[in-house]
């Protein structure tokens, strides 16, 4: 007769998840620049380095363009993204301060920036939507058509997604999106602040979430102990492209081995099938997804 164990301790344990990123900088000494400012110029750059770096492993199919845009729009969030760093190295020549490090990301908060801006979510394939504008000026073009490329959406006339913004003559920005019954309305003085807005709240609908992904039920067997069932969920937290989100549901006690399921949502499922069968065949872990 199976057992039920209350792993209680794997909850508790449970935490945000964090990535390490190696990273070295370069930069120019400056005129009248003293040391310390060269330094923390060179450790700002080394942060912004190690975001970026994070993004391509959370969305690898990202564009340079797409990315470099990213990082300006979210510039603000480097710091607070930011853990700390270790084992830093300094090294200057005549012109050139290197430094070598390694940084510390909050990955659960930057996976949250990359869902809100739409970009964890169109990286492989663009959103179509149909866009109505007044009022807009040609810098106020130019600033849409970057926003559009962060967000990852296309102008498609015959799109089910209706994005709607007009500028009054006092500057202020009025926008709506509208798909099937999901609504939303913003307003501000900001076009970006009033574009994310929109998109944010589109992208955070579960029916909007649930055409990028699939949820499926994960159950295993085989486990030796509640560790390795343990090093095993905390693997899962940095399988970021595969796994959007993932909950153990219960943990067994057989015969001869513990059996363990997860609730998992997927981004790219045929991605995770194949991880699942590269870790778990390995361990010689019997194991079976149901949607």
């Amino acid at each position: 007769m199976k057992k039920l164990i209350l792993l209680l301790f794997v909850f508790l344990l449970s935490g945000p998840a964090y990535s390490w990123q190696q990273v070295v900088i370069e930069e120019q000494f400056v005129e009248n620049q003293s040391r310390g400012q060269l330094r923390d110029r060179a450790l700002e750059s080394g942060f912004r380095e190690a975001v970026s770096l994070e993004v391509q492993r959370i969305v690898p199919g990202i564009s340079e363009d797409r990315q470099s845009a990213l990082l300006d729009h979210i510039d603000g969030h480097v710091g607070p993204l930011v853990q700390g760093y270790r084992q830093a190295s300094w090294k200057e020549n005549d012109s050139v301060l290197i430094l070598d490090m390694e940084v510390n990301i909050d990955t659960d908060s930057l996976r949250s920036l990359l869902q809100k801006t739409g970009v964890y979510y169109t990286s492989e394939s663009l959103w179509p939507y149909d866009f109505n504008t007044r009022g807009a000026s040609p810098a106020d073009f130019s600033l849409l058509q970057k926003l559009q490329l962060i967000t990852g959406t296309m102008v498609d006339g015959n799109a089910a997604t209706i994005l709607s913004l007009a500028k009054t003559a006092d500057g202020l920005w009025n926008g709506s999106i509208i798909h099937d019954d999901i609504s939303r309305s913003a307003s501000g003085n900001d076009l970006d602040q009033v574009w994310f807005d929109l998109w944010e709240y589109f992208f955070s609908r579960p029916e909007i979430k649930s055409s990028f992904m699939q949820s499926l039920v994960l159950t295993t067997s085989g486990w030796s102990a509640t560790d390795a069932i343990m090093n095993f969920d905390r693997m899962l937290e940095t399988w970021d492209r595969e796994i959007e989100h993932k909950n153990i549901i219960s943990v067994y006690s057989g015969v001869h081995s513990l059996e363990a399921s997860w609730q998992i949502r997927s981004l790219s499922p045929e991605l995770l099938l194949e991880r699942l069968e590269n870790y778990l065949s390995a361990r010689e872990i019997d194991y079976n997804t149901e949607h």
